[in-house]
């Protein structure tokens, strides 16, 4: 029975998705409502918020991807450097944004607009959608770090480095969001080279390889 209502709930999430994903195309995000994406999706607006917080909640997931229905899973892989390391963070965060590119950047204009805007209220509701997607990537990135610093014979400062990192990804992504001329693969390339210049010097992987044989 519990199975049969998970789906259900997984039914109705993708359906709303769907319908804001419309809406949100067409219209932009200023001119969307949570109501009238209820009505598109046949439920009550008081049932869309048992999934969704916020509009921002429900643009993030959306347009970036749905990080309930489709959760990253790392991969079974063996880091043997610093670059390969720094791929593979990169592939992370890839996982979460690259549906953006289909996405129109007037769109992401239009939601950063009011991420940055002078309503206060509005402002910190939706900061704290993207926030919550920050908080995804940087939880992955960490659990990928920590896999590593177990073979590696030098720790890694994990905090200062996530922290540095989620800072890097919040700059990369607001620069492709406000030039246009910045490219999506542009934005990776200048992730994994400064992600690669953060744990530069700071973790040892190849030496530990070697000591074990590998």
């Amino acid at each position: 029975m519990s199975g049969i209502r998970t789906a259900k709930k997984e039914a109705t999430r993708k359906l709303i998705l769907e319908h804001a994903y419309d809406q949100f195309m067409q219209v932009g995000y200023g001119k969307v409502t949570t109501s009238k994406v209820a009505k598109a999706a046949g439920i009550g607006e008081g049932t869309l918020f048992n999934y969704f917080h916020s509009k921002g909640d429900l643009f993030v997931s959306a347009m970036f991807g749905d990080t309930v229905i489709q959760p990253y899973t790392l991969p079974d892989q063996s880091i043997h450097s610093i670059r390969e390391l720094s791929a593979a963070i990169t592939s992370i965060i890839d996982y979460y944004l690259s549906k953006i590119k289909s996405v129109n950047k007037d769109l992401l204009k239009d939601f950063f607009s009011v991420v940055y805007g002078s309503q206060a209220s509005a402002s910190t509701l939706t900061r704290s959608s993207l926030f919550k997607l920050d908080q995804f990537i940087i939880s992955h990135i960490e659990q990928l770090l920590k896999s590593v610093m177990e073979e590696a014979d030098h720790d890694l400062v994990l905090q200062p480095a996530l922290t540095c990192i989620a800072a890097c990804v919040t700059h990369q992504l607001s620069l492709y969001v406000l030039m246009d001329e910045y490219q999506y693969d542009d934005m990776l390339l200048a992730h994994q080279r400064g992600i690669e210049f953060v744990l530069q010097g700071n973790l040892s992987i190849r030496s530990t390889h070697k000591e074990r044989g590998e």
